[in-house]
């Protein structure tokens, strides 16, 4: 449908208390202000929090060794006069400290991650700790002088001034990221054109790295598991090793990519380890090998007397994504194969159009897997939909309208003759057709609420029983399939709640040679309901291995990685026959007799020695 713009629709423009920004005016010191600042610094405790880690972050890129100290004026809460972190800004100062930490009754040196740590880990003493923060918090706020800005002169004239323009602008918008971080929204930030362009670009099909799958944990990262041949394989790796120090920099606390990076570099190149396995710890010398990580790969087997299919995706980023999974269930249904895994584990998400284009694999073109809040006016014009405002009728109204204005504008440019041409009368006889109508009102509909409409797309070509596999790291668009096929009874969903990240972010402002990166709102699953901090919860929950290794017992997800995440919540008032959906069941009975456990130790290849794609084989041949 070709869209319509309208003069009178508004706009909703969403910020984050910061002026809108232009192309051609540089990051410096001066921006920060605009987020770091007395009045947004007072305007809450969460704001407090966030304009003091983000002068943590400012100095630490500046000065390793320098420090914001302390006095409170309550409860010493972990003497925290002692630390980094700043609860009371009418007595803060610029120190120098010695990193060697010392213990016992003499001071140690903990570090802002380490508090975090300590608050999301020790969820007891919550509100211990909110309540001693209150107090430093509320002192900040009647005090009569303004610290903040007296910290930022300071570090302007001993150290940003010295600096070339590139490393300031690096050094203030990770200080000015490291507030939007905590005030506002975990997943908004500013990037660089070229790490914004990374991003959205597809990953590695190979690259040159240790080859594991590893999930950071209290230590550093544990390893889930060791592909065969790899370098971590010919070093001896295994899993549920923790590495805990990369060539001498500390794993803990550290986050995927860093970690990642720190794996990463030439072929055949050595990275040093320092590794804990059990009780022991270990130095080991490991060499970079190219690791090759297929799209897609898929295998089968026999089981319970059925062949059952799996397929593993590695990620929603790759173009050529869908149409891999396409060419391997067309391998399916060739060979009469009718109960199918898609194996979405450790799948981070990606792209949302190659979501829709595999959820149309499974269930055919135009059904809802998603809704998404959209925030008109973040988006470019061309990104855009225009519907006319409510003022100008109802939604069915509105919708008779647009059809009506793109008959009259085709017939008009055609002509008289050319409208009967067989082509043209097809077009007209879809703008006219009750459904398209109806679908159209129902975007509408949705629009007036600020809910935008994600569908399906291609055609259907396996039809049979599906399970999706899912664990703690399966985020993002595979979160949307798997709620999807849920809803929609289309699938299983077997393994660990998944991680719970329900939010969508696009570009925004650009300023210089960033640009922000914010999030517009939620998603929502087709029956209203969102994913966000809640994960995806599947209807069997299992481990992979017959114990539970440490990394699937070490489950951070979206609400444990964030002081502050976006909350969920439901638009299930907008969503038509809700009761109707998540209604596939597996007889228990039936599961039971299968003995899982017991085939577990016996199924050969070694990939098919898995609880989860076990259990889900046996629940397919279980469910209604």
């Amino acid at each position: 449908m070709v869209r319509i713009v309208f003069a009178s629709l508004w706009f909703v423009v969403f910020s984050l208390a910061a002026p809108a920004a232009r192309s051609d005016e540089k990051i410096d010191l001066d921006f920060m202000r605009t987020y770091v600042n007395r009045d947004t610094c007072r305007a809450s405790q969460q704001n407090y929090l966030a304009c003091i880690s983000s002068l943590q972050v400012l100095m630490a890129s500046l000065d390793p060794e320098l420090h914001l100290k302390t006095q409170t004026t309550s409860t010493d809460f972990l003497k925290l006069n002692q630390t980094r972190l700043a609860l009371n800004a009418n007595n803060i100062t610029l120190v120098h400290r010695n990193r060697e930490a010392s213990f016992g009754d003499k001071a140690v040196d903990v570090e802002l991650s380490q508090m975090r740590e300590f608050y999301l880990e020790n969820k007891r003493t919550q509100i211990d700790f909110r309540d001693t923060f209150g107090a430093a918090y509320y002192h900040f706020k009647v005090a009569s002088n303004d610290v903040i800005d007296d910290v930022l002169q300071h570090l302007d004239r001993t150290y940003l001034q010295k600096l070339e323009p590139a490393k300031v602008e690096t050094a203030i918008v990770s200080a000015i990221n490291e507030f939007i971080h905590v005030s506002r929204d975990p997943h908004s930030d500013w990037r660089a054109d070229e790490e914004f362009e990374k991003s959205s670009s597809s990953k590695e099909e190979s690259f040159a790295g240790l080859g594991i799958r590893y999930v950071p944990t209290r230590l550093g990262a544990t390893i889930e598991f060791v592909i065969a041949g790899s370098g971590a394989h010919e070093a001896g790796l295994q899993t549920d090793d923790t590495i805990v120090a990369i060539n001498k920099t500390i794993v803990r606390g550290l986050g995927r990519e860093m970690i990642s990076s720190l794996i990463r570099g030439p072929v055949d190149g050595p990275i040093d380890l320092q590794v804990q396995r059990r009780d022991r710890t270990l130095e080991i010398r490991a060499y970079r090998r190219e690791v090759k990580t297929p799209v897609v790969s898929s295998s089968t087997n026999q089981i319970g007397g059925h062949t059952v299919g799996l397929i593993k995706l590695e990620n929603f980023t790759y173009n050529e994504g869908c149409e891999a999974i396409a060419t391997e269930l067309k391998k399916f249904t060739q060979q009469n194969i009718e109960n199918v895994m898609l194996d979405l584990r450790g799948n981070g998400g990606g792209s949302l159009t190659i979501t829709e284009c595999i959820a149309g694999l499974f269930i055919g073109p135009g059904k809802p897997i998603a809704y998404r809040e959209q925030k008109i006016g973040t988006t470019s014009p061309t990104q855009m939909i225009f519907y006319p405002p409510a003022s100008e009728g109802s939604a069915a109204q509105r919708a008779q309208a647009i059809v009506k204005n793109e008959v009259e504008v085709l017939m008009a440019e055609a002509g008289p003759e050319t409208i009967k041409l067989p082509e043209y009368q097809a077009y007209l006889a879809r703008l006219r057709d009750p459904a398209a109508l109806a679908a159209l009102t129902r975007s509408i509909e949705l629009f007036d609420h600020g809910i935008s409409e994600s569908t399906s797309s291609g055609q259907q070509i396996y039809f049979g029983k599906l399970a999706v596999l899912i664990d703690a790291y399966s985020a993002s668009a595979s979160e949307l399939i798997a709620g999807a096929f849920r809803d929609w009874n289309r699938a299983l969903i077997v393994g660990q709640t998944s991680f719970g990240k329900g939010s969508v972010q696009s570009s925004g402002y650009t300023r210089g040679r960033f640009r922000l990166w914010q999030t517009e709102g939620l998603f929502f699953q087709p029956s209203g309901l969102t994913n966000q901090t809640l994960g995806i919860k599947p209807h069997i929950e299992v481990y992979r291995d017959l114990k539970a290794s440490i990394a699937e017992t070490y489950q951070l997800r979206e609400r444990d990685l964030f002081l502050f995440p976006l909350e969920p919540r439901n638009i299930q008032h907008l969503i038509p026959d809700v009761g109707s959906m998540n209604q596939i069941d597996v007889r228990a009975d039936c599961l039971a007799a299968q003995k899982t456990s017991e085939l577990y130790s016996t199924l050969q290849p070694s990939r098919w020695r898995d609880m989860q794609v076990l259990t889900a084989a046996h629940a397919m041949l279980c469910s209604n």
